[in-house]
């Protein structure tokens, strides 16, 4: 689907477009593969080289890697945090939650629940600092600033209603949008405290975008960045097999790889 004559162009998802398999792709001669499908990290661990350096990591291990050696905000990035952090918070220490709403209620029939539950962790923290509130729901945006009052701080991100992610709605732009959830995600890593719901992948990698201390980056229910089964559905039966199988056995067959 993606090669040199379109990478630079908006081509929608189709139904009928056939997801690859993470054995495919390392059969592949280029250097950089583009993909629009998810792809757990635990399907492509198993058939690292022995000589790779992420070779007999975990998922949670290798996504911390591939954090700190290829993600670096331009700087005006950071720059536009750190002058957020000045006018809104004065430089002091503030909590941040994200809750994802829109389409994430029709992936995740309990996600509204685990929402609720990042709220109760977050009134469990010290209620004499100020809120960063980080979403894409309207309705959200509207209950907690009713919720927390002046506590409660927003950024200008867009927002929507409905059951439609805003990346899919009419006249959405890519770039504006990432630019967005980069300048919400590295600002969250200002925060003293981080709330998040593990099966977004928005909270997950928030989580890695920091060392937090102990026990202040709080992310209920599974990753969805570290686990196989959640969009199973976008990788082939072939190597969701594969991956599935006992330790024991699948140590067997990733011998094949190893040269």
């Amino acid at each position: 689907k993606w090669n040199w004559t379109n990478i630079s162009t908006s081509l929608p998802f189709s139904p009928n477009d056939r997801p690859e398999a993470p054995l495919e792709l390392m059969q592949r001669r280029e250097r950089v593969i583009v993909i629009d499908t998810y792809m757990p990290i635990l399907g492509l661990l198993p058939w690292l080289r022995k000589s790779h350096p992420l070779r007999g990591c975990t998922a949670q291990q290798t996504v911390s890697y591939l954090v700190k050696r290829y993600l670096s905000p331009k700087q005006h990035i950071l720059d536009e945090c750190m002058k957020f952090w000045h006018e809104q918070f004065d430089q002091k220490p503030f909590h941040c939650i994200h809750l994802r709403g829109l389409d994430k209620g029709v992936e995740a029939a309990n996600f509204e629940e685990l929402n609720q539950q990042c709220i109760s962790n977050l009134d469990e923290a010290d209620q004499s600092l100020p809120i960063l509130v980080l979403t894409d729901d309207a309705n959200i945006y509207r209950e907690m600033s009713s919720r927390y009052g002046s506590r409660a701080i927003f950024t200008s991100s867009t927002r929507g209603s409905g059951k439609t992610g805003i990346h899919l709605l009419e006249g959405a732009k890519g770039q504006s949008l990432g630019q967005e959830i980069m300048f919400d995600s590295y600002l969250a890593t200002f925060a003293d405290r981080f709330f998040g719901v593990a099966s977004s992948n928005v909270a997950t990698m928030i989580s890695y975008l920091k060392d937090w201390p102990q026990g202040h980056c709080t992310l209920v229910g599974s990753s969805a960045l570290t686990s196989l089964s959640i969009f199973s559905g976008y990788i082939s039966a072939k190597a969701a097999v594969i991956s599935a199988l006992p330790m024991p056995l699948q140590g067997n067959i990733w011998k094949l790889a190893e040269d």
